[in-house]
């Protein structure tokens, strides 16, 4: 699936396109990665507006800021697990 998104070449000889992304490392040694995801926009009109305290934590630099990356860990970093009869691990908002 990976070689169908590359670009193909009609001509012979003819030059593959150069791609370059630009990025940057924000986080590197997290245990047990199980999913990545940037938080993004909610829609107008679901339940933050009606929740003031939520409503708060999806500006600018807070926990759930549109740019924000969610990463879901299998680790507690140390700290005891809130309920023994559920897996350690944790989501962190980077």
């Amino acid at each position: 699936m990976l070689l169908s998104l590359l670009p193909t070449s009609g001509v012979a000889g003819e030059q593959t396109p150069d791609w370059r992304l630009n990025a940057r490392i924000v986080a590197v040694g997290l245990p047990d990665v199980a999913g990545v995801r940037e938080v993004g926009r909610f829609h107008v009109g679901g339940p933050i507006p009606a929740n003031p305290e939520f409503l708060m934590a999806t500006r600018e630099g807070r926990v759930l800021d549109s740019l924000r990356v969610l990463v879901a860990v299998g680790s507690n970093f140390g700290a005891p697990p809130g309920d023994q009869a559920f897996e350690v691990g944790a989501i962190l908002s980077i």
